[in-house]
């Protein structure tokens, strides 16, 4: 004769532990040096382990940078289709240069909103 106690179902002992996915953010940067250093020390001020941040240092002028991030949001949201997995995506993308003498600037404005970049 069995017992009750092992007619019962039995739960878990623990519950799965629901952790959010890493907000991912994606920095496109017109210079190799200056501009990364800038994002890695705001990265080291904020001190937040729950924020990824891929850097793309060396893209050029603003009108290349916009297009370049246009093309990694995109390569990261087909990796996400194909992976079924949505935190491949990037949850922001910012692309940072020097406002020097950028004759283009508007233009590449323009993309980033068409691009829905901003």
């Amino acid at each position: 004769m069995e017992s009750k106690r092992r007619q019962r179902e039995r739960r878990a002992a623990r519950a799965e532990t629901q952790v959010p996915p890493l907000p991912l953010l994606l920095v496109v940067c017109e210079g190799r040096e200056t501009e990364p250093q800038y994002v890695e020390g705001f990265r080291a001020w904020c001190k937040n382990p729950r924020v990824t941040v891929v850097l793309e240092p060396g893209a050029g002028v603003p009108l290349t940078l916009v297009e370049r991030a246009k093309a990694l949001k995109l390569a990261a949201e087909e990796a996400a289709r194909r992976e079924h997995d949505q935190n491949l995506c990037y949850e922001q993308v910012f692309c940072v240069f020097d406002i020097d003498e950028h004759p283009n600037v508007p233009a590449a404005r323009q993309l980033a909103v068409q691009s829905g970049l901003s």
